[in-house]
């Protein structure tokens, strides 16, 4: 696609058979006029987008670039269970957080946190509920 032509005054050449690329898009779409960028919306809205970026896909759809990319991630089994409504994208994108809490991973937020911080709040959580004062006995 010639975007820039210096034989037509620099302007932006409307051949609706062209292909646009996706890498070529994101790293031209700032340079370009509000009339050039309409030109390329009304050639993106009749198939000329050819490898779009994630960015772009996400956008196109209307969902989180980080959503795409855990479906990126996802194995061919997770694909399958995603798409006939058995795996929830959500779990899907949440698993790392649902796993079980390991001696590393503990050992990791203590060090993290530090032991006295950790042993403050320990002391917190388990401390009695109320106090009740003492009353002598008559």
């Amino acid at each position: 696609m010639d975007i820039y032509n210096s034989t037509n005054g620099g302007a932006i050449a409307l051949d609706t058979g062209t292909e646009i690329d996706g890498v070529w898009l994101s790293r031209h779409l700032n340079r370009l006029s509000p009339a050039e960028r309409a030109l390329l919306a009304y050639q993106l809205s009749e198939g000329s987008l050819r490898n779009p970026t994630r960015p772009q896909s996400a956008m196109m759809m209307r969902v989180s670039v980080s959503y795409v990319n855990t479906i990126a991630a996802a194995t061919a089994e997770e694909r399958v269970l995603l798409e006939c409504g058995r795996l929830a994208l959500s779990d899907l994108h949440n698993k790392h957080r649902r796993g079980p809490v390991n001696d590393a991973n503990v050992e990791r937020i203590v060090l993290k946190l530090g032991a006295d911080r950790i042993l403050r709040a320990l002391d917190r959580i388990t401390a009695p509920e109320s106090e009740l004062p003492l009353v002598a006995a008559d």
